[in-house]
């Protein structure tokens, strides 16, 4: 079984490293898993930085839920 891997947004940015992470996923040798709020800021960052327009983020987002939908995660309420 592979290791889950849960990853912050500054590791699948920029596009290019979540790509390998999520190809690795897809060859078994890890499983990142994801929550609804990890894309969400995903989205946010790399819209604001210029490298995606929002269709398109939302487009890789969208991508991500399709593929990857055994790997979604419940996103953990902050404390406080």
């Amino acid at each position: 079984m592979a290791a889950r891997v849960f990853v912050d947004t500054n590791v699948l940015f920029p596009f290019s490293v979540m790509d390998v992470m999520l190809a690795l996923t897809e060859d078994a040798i890890h499983e990142i898993v994801w929550s609804e709020r990890l894309l969400a800021e995903w989205e946010r960052v790399i819209v604001r930085e210029g490298k995606r327009s929002a269709k398109s983020a939302a487009a890789v987002a969208q991508a991500v839920r399709r593929f990857f939908p055994d790997c979604e995660i419940e996103a953990a309420v902050p404390r406080g």
